[in-house]
């Protein structure tokens, strides 16, 4: 199986770099031909909305708790690094692989 480079695992948990499109026309997220990972919310920037629909569209898609989902960087930008600190790792690797671009 190719491990797509947007994510990594390290001690703390899973590592998941990702592109923010907020006040898009439908929450979805995608693998993008160049193995980058975006995702599109419909929630604004605003008083972080974007980033709380983004775990929550995370949590739904992965099979995750939300509470196992945290932004450790870019919290204000739109290029996130998130910190799953539950779940197997390959699994999480075909679940991603799956989400194909359209």
């Amino acid at each position: 199986m190719k491990i797509p480079h947007c994510l990594n695992k390290t001690q703390q948990g899973i590592h998941i770099e990702l592109r923010l499109q907020p006040r898009s026309t439908q929450n979805k997220i995608a693998l993008q031909k160049n193995g980058t990972l975006k995702a599109w919310v419909k929630n604004p920037p605003i008083d972080s909305a974007a980033n709380i629909a983004l775990i929550k569209l995370l949590s739904s898609i992965l099979k995750i708790p939300k509470k196992n989902i945290r932004i450790i960087r870019g919290q204000t930008s739109r290029s996130k690094l998130l910190l799953i600190t539950e779940g197997d790792f390959f699994e999480i690797c075909e679940l991603v692989a799956s989400l194909s671009s359209d």
